[in-house]
């Protein structure tokens, strides 16, 4: 693994959400990136050859201000808007939104951002998806 991933991998640990695996396991089968490792709520990935790392975000609402806290060491940021119809998936790349995300912000402030829009659906019976 590369050294300037070694700090982000040893701050993931102690997170757990299998929801963030999940959105792993989605870029790997729809993207075209290859797992390497997960962390939840990040995962590390290699697309052509590069080394990447993720942080995903599964949020309740899409509405109203949204308070989050990332990682600004990650390259990219995949918020999950449970509750969103449509496509309720977006992936950002942290740089372009780290000053919008970490302060309240309203979902339109990211728009101009947006790298990719998917949709997936999220069950909560039964705690899966």
């Amino acid at each position: 693994m590369q050294d300037h991933h070694k700090p982000l991998l040893a701050e993931m640990m102690g997170y757990h959400s299998k929801w963030s695996n999940a959105i792993a396991l989605f870029a790997q089968m729809n993207w075209g990136v290859k797992v390497l490792a997960l962390e939840p709520p990040f995962f590390l990935g290699e697309q052509q050859g590069k080394r990447l790392t993720f942080e995903a975000i599964i949020l309740d609402d899409f509405q109203g201000d949204i308070a989050i806290t990332i990682n600004a060491n990650t390259e990219y940021l995949c918020l999950v808007f449970a509750n969103k119809p449509g496509a309720n998936l977006v992936l950002l790349r942290t740089k372009d939104v780290y000053k919008i995300v970490s302060r309240p912000f309203e979902i339109q402030e990211i728009v101009p951002h947006i790298r990719l829009k998917e949709t997936v659906e999220i069950s909560h019976e039964r705690d899966s998806l």
